[in-house]
């Protein structure tokens, strides 16, 4: 599941936990430094000091980011995939070789135009950054499909696509059932119907394509 990680929001998380270790580490040396100075009474107040500073960080932490875990982690997962799709679905218009194909690839990119536009608009909401550009392992997807052409890209493209949807059925209706937010959570539930959707027709294609 690493493959559909949002790097940003990777590289976001990364920063805030530096932040909080260098605070730590801080706090450590200084605590020493006190100590060699007067062992009783400066210890004492910096431990209560300490104590303050260490709810601050918290504190501040969660109001920088009040996107829960499990919401960070599904949008940078759902955002990677349906821009995958998107643009595999825009090269199966011009590389497919089957009118079917070519079909169901212009309904699922009218589709996750759609969802992509309402999950930017609740991420912007809520402060979440969105990669602007699909990562690697996406990025080296996208290049073998384009390797390909004919018969030979159809069942390619079909396949990616089915094993992509049945990830994503997965994450989607995980969202709905354990989302923190609640706009994720509608979202998840409505989007979860329509891929459950283009999993019904993939089948289909696929029973036509062999």
């Amino acid at each position: 599941m690493l493959e559909y990680v949002d790097d940003s929001l990777a590289m976001d998380q990364d920063d805030r936990l530096q932040k909080v270790f260098y605070a730590i580490v801080f706090l450590f040396h200084f605590e020493k430094f006190m100590k060699s100075k007067k062992p009783s009474l400066l210890h004492d107040g910096f431990c209560a000091v300490a104590g303050v500073l260490a709810l601050s960080i918290a504190a501040v932490a969660q109001a920088a980011d009040p996107v829960a875990a499990i919401d960070r982690a599904f949008v940078g997962k759902v955002s990677q995939g349906g821009r995958f799709e998107v643009e595999a679905g825009e090269l199966a218009q011009t590389k497919s070789a089957s009118q079917d194909v070519k079909d169901f690839a212009a309904k699922d990119v009218a589709d996750h135009n759609q969802v992509n536009a309402e999950l930017q608009s609740i991420a912007s909401a809520q402060g979440l950054p969105l990669a602007p550009k699909l990562n690697r392992k996406f990025q080296k997807k996208l290049a073998s499909l384009a390797a390909s052409s004919g018969a030979s890209f159809d069942r390619a493209y079909v396949s990616s696509m089915s094993k992509i949807h049945i990830k994503d059925e997965d994450i989607f209706a995980k969202e709905a059932a354990d989302a923190a937010s609640p706009d994720w959570k509608a979202f998840a539930a409505k989007t979860d119907g329509i891929v459950r959707g283009h999993i019904v027709a993939l089948y289909a294609l696929q029973a036509r394509l062999n």
